[in-house]
């Protein structure tokens, strides 16, 4: 199956913007401004003036011939197809010769050059009027443009071929394909990338890719087959067969996005269930149910967690301290609350089954009594197959197993009883009140849907959108911003993906992201002040569209600056490690919103860990250090160090012009400085969090003490303390001798 979807860019988007154009001619001898003036009805608004071909103003001893400007909105263009390379007006009432002759020989020879400049301009109408209608009728999509489809059958066996009738009031374009979506995902009339892609399509015009000369465009009228030998031009495979269920085909105009028209009759597809792929599960629902957290209800603590494989667990440690020690108000799932890639609904729903039958789960976690309430979002790996987005085929049918993993209400947008009027995607919010005071907003709970609208983010991964990739879509960017307008003293962001994390372009292929433009993809990394030398992890999250990683933080930056939030933190899942990050976001220069601090903790593993020494420049440190006197300071200082004999737990100014400190030590030598291993300790007074308020045990860290990546199991905490208006941000390890692994204080 093909995770492909269909083009909304032009087919290669890295081209030149004019290469592009040119690629788009029907006529190779046609100028890119007769191309363009043929898609806007005829107008060109770019030229100053023109003047008639091969002849300049000259002086014919004293006297002058000249041709006035033309009047650019009623002249129309065409090409001559000759030497010089000029343009000829197709009409020549705007062109006032003024002559003047003082003899009679001067007289004849003006007479000549007249006859002969009316003789070229005659031909040139006659032949450039018909390249202009030629052009017009191939090249122009004008607004009459529509398309009716109907399908051959409208039953169809599984594996069938699929026949679909297409009609095109104009000939179809190559930017023309038709698709096949599910009766219930069919684009509105425009295609935009928040869509869903369908399962398969096909381009309309086969000229694209030949040479235009000897391709015969198609008929207006033509039937598509679908079957499994149909493949696109780029050999991405499509994906057959399709399911049992009903389909409906529509066209689409990749140039204007528009959606051309859709079938008017729908067609289903019996008798197979494509070995799972998107069938509806048999197996019941778990009789297990997780308790809903009431709106307004008051909270102060919040527990959160992801990556959830039952069968990792050994016993019920984590569980436990999160009930008896910690003792949230609520508990918030991150995201591969599930392992069951791929399209199989059974899997996906045996493994939520699974997961509620955990004993450690059902007798210790949020399901044993008293219950705690459950919410959350989700992750690749339960809403798809891994690092998928938008791709994957079968969002439909994972989010109903969602709604019953996590028992929502028939009456939650999210859920299948919604029918036709089911939100597309699991976001969603809850705000909570600060407790004692039922009417002020304390706590309110932000979750986004990273999965089922994000474009994919390599190009094996479907087709690449550039600057036009999005990790939210745009209905829930919409939302977003309407959410995040309700006013409360402090919002948790939840996300499956970190966001805090630098785009890394020292030790990843960034050429190879599909975000990545050359323009508006580095120019968001600049946004926010950093560059290629910050470093982030290899691995999947936010960054990787940092334009859209840019727009979340600008926007929870205005959110603060607006007074709708004293503070926000982002929790976010996926890593199978914990961390805690901090970023100052720079004031910003078109709003003017001054800087802001942004927090993230993550927390993913239950059980499960990544022990690996991963950078991030964003990440938390007890004291920040550049590399060697570099001036990016994104090391921790490796405290206590042993330097000529003598031990320190904090910056020195030792055989040294400024503060330094080690970045290696080497534990078996008494944490003895690694030679070479060193750099200029930050200011104080410029670290996110001050020392003082971040504690950390170490005992399971990777490349910062706040990087708890080899522990069996984490999770994470915020708890509030409303009286004295401190958030404690806290990763939990209760299988370590000391449970609390990381644990940072801030204000609001």
């Amino acid at each position: 199956m093909s995770s492909s979807s269909p083009p909304v860019v032009p087919p290669n988007p890295k081209q030149a913007k004019w290469d592009y154009l040119n690629s788009l001619e029907s006529s190779p001898k046609m100028s890119r401004w007769e191309y363009l003036n043929s898609l806007d009805n005829n107008k060109m608004e770019n030229a100053e003036s023109i003047r008639i071909p091969n002849i300049a103003p000259t002086d014919f001893g004293g006297e002058t011939f000249y041709n006035e400007p033309i009047d650019n909105s009623k002249s129309s263009l065409v090409s001559t197809g000759g030497g010089g390379g000029s343009h000829h007006p197709v009409s020549n009432s705007k062109y006032r010769v003024i002559r003047w002759f003082q003899d009679r020989s001067k007289l004849f020879l003006m007479t000549c050059a007249g006859l002969i400049l009316i003789a070229i301009i005659v031909m040139s109408t006659t032949l450039g009027g018909n390249t202009n209608k030629s052009s017009s009728a191939n090249n122009k999509v004008t607004a009459a443009d529509t398309a009716s489809l109907a399908p051959s059958e409208i039953l169809y066996l599984f594996n069938d071929e699929i026949k679909i009738n297409v009609k095109t009031t104009a000939a179809p374009k190559p930017s023309y394909w038709i698709g096949l979506w599910q009766s219930t995902q069919v684009p509105g009339d425009v295609y935009t990338i928040s869509d869903v892609p369908p399962a398969m399509w096909l381009t309309l015009n086969a000229c694209e890719d030949e040479d235009e000369d000897n391709c015969t465009p198609p008929a207006k009228e033509q039937v598509v087959t679908f079957s499994e030998n149909t493949k696109w031009q780029s050999d991405y495979t499509i994906a057959w067969p399709l399911c049992n269920g009903k389909w409906t085909a529509c066209v689409i105009d990749e140039e204007t996005l528009g959606n051309l028209g859709c079938s008017d009759q729908d067609f289903a597809v019996y008798g197979g269930n494509c070995d799972g792929v998107c069938q509806p599960a048999t197996e019941s629902v778990s009789s297990e149910v997780h308790l809903n957290p009431t709106p307004g209800a008051a909270v102060s603590k919040i527990a959160f967690g992801s990556c959830f494989e039952p069968g990792n667990q050994i016993d019920g440690k984590l569980w436990d301290h999160m009930r008896q020690t910690f003792q949230p108000d609520l508990w918030v799932w991150l995201g591969d609350n599930a392992y069951a890639d791929g399209e199989d609904l059974e899997r996906k729903r045996s493994a939520y089954n699974l997961g509620k039958s955990d004993p450690f789960y059902k007798e210790h976690g949020p399901l044993a009594e008293p219950k705690i309430p459950v919410t959350g979002t989700w992750d690749d790996h339960d809403s798809g197959s891994d690092n998928t987005g938008a791709e994957y085929q079968c969002h439909k049918g994972a989010q109903d197993e969602f709604a019953y993993w996590f028992n929502l209400p028939e009456s939650d947008p999210r859920h299948p009883a919604q029918g036709s009027n089911q939100q597309h995607g699991v976001y969603s919010s809850l705000m909570f009140s600060k407790p004692g005071a039922p009417d002020v907003n304390g706590v309110h709970l932000v979750m986004l849907d990273v999965r089922t609208s994000r474009s994919p983010t390599f190009e094996e991964n479907g087709y690449c959108q550039e600057e036009n990739s999005t990790v939210l879509g745009d209905a829930q960017w919409e939302w977003l911003e309407a959410e995040l307008q309700e006013k409360s003293k402090i919002k948790v962001i939840a996300t499956g993906m970190q966001v805090m994390q630098p785009t890394d372009q020292l030790f990843n292929d960034v050429e190879s992201y599909c975000a990545n433009d050359g323009d508006t993809f580095f120019n968001a990394i600049d946004d926010i002040e950093e560059d290629k030398r910050w470093l982030g992890t290899r691995f999947e999250g936010w960054q990787q569209i940092p334009q859209e990683k840019v727009r979340l933080m600008k926007l929870l930056q205005k959110t603060i600056n607006s007074g709708k939030a004293e503070k926000i933190v982002i929790i976010s899942g996926d890593m199978h490690w914990g961390e805690m990050m901090a970023k100052a976001m720079p004031p910003h220069a078109e709003t003017g919103d001054p800087a802001q601090v942004l927090y993230e903790v993550t927390a993913s593993g239950i059980d499960k860990n990544w022990p690996t020494a991963d950078f991030n420049a964003n990440r938390i440190r007890v004291r920040s250090a550049d590399t060697q006197g570099d001036g990016v300071y994104q090391r921790e200082c490796k405290f206590p160090f042993r330097y000529k004999g003598k031990d320190y737990n904090d910056c020195v100014d030792l055989d040294q012009d400024a503060l330094w400190c080690a970045l290696e030590v080497d534990a078996d030598m008494k944490n003895e400085y690694v030679t070479g291993q060193w750099g200029n300790c930050m200011a104080k007074e410029l670290e996110l969090v001050p020392r003082a308020n971040i504690t950390s045990s170490g005992e399971n860290s990777c490349q910062d003490r706040l990087h708890v990546c080899s522990a069996r199991a984490n999770y994470g905490g915020i708890e509030v303390d409303w009286d004295n208006n401190v958030m404690k941000l806290s990763i939990f390890t209760p299988h370590a001798n000391d449970p609390v692994a990381a644990e940072v204080r801030i204000g609001f």
